[in-house]
């Protein structure tokens, strides 16, 4: 079966350049997901240290689901210098029809560094349905708060 990719509506605006604490919102209505179905989170801009992040899902007919947590591609974390992949940040959050998932503790805050002169100056975070079934419309949230520590 083909692997679909969605990706969610972000709220909030991602902000570049606002020094300071920062938050992102964002969200999915989407009908029933199937196994390896991944869903956009959202986009973290470069030099943001991310102190934070949680993802809830609400909906009729979801009866279990496992998700995995991350970022799309790989990311070496500049605090910690650890690599940062499609599961790392929670490699299997078991939400059902009102649960919760926040990133893992061990791996906040982290740093986001690309290259100054890459085409693309942020990071996608990512959620992977790993397991579960859902028979109805989904609604995925997402809030991840960060830190710019430069203009």
């Amino acid at each position: 079966m083909a692997v679909a990719t969605y990706t969610a509506s972000q709220v909030s605006q991602v902000r570049r350049l606002s020094v300071g604490q920062n938050v992102v919102y964002s969200r999915l209505e989407q009908a029933a997901m199937t196994v390896s179905d991944i869903v956009l989170l959202a986009q973290v801009p470069n030099h943001a240290i991310v102190t934070d992040g949680y993802m809830t899902v609400r909906g009729v007919g979801i009866t279990t689901g496992t998700w995995k947590i991350g970022v799309q591609g790989t990311l070496v974390d500049a605090i910690s210098g650890a690599t940062l992949t499609s599961d790392t940040l929670h490699a299997g959050a078991s939400l059902t029809a009102s649960g919760i998932a926040r990133i893992t503790s061990s791996f906040l805050p982290f740093k986001v560094s690309v290259s100054d002169d890459a085409a693309s100056q942020f990071v996608w975070l990512q959620a992977t349905f790993s397991a579960g079934s859902g028979t109805a419309t989904q609604s995925l949230a997402f809030v991840m708060n960060y830190l710019i520590d430069r203009d």
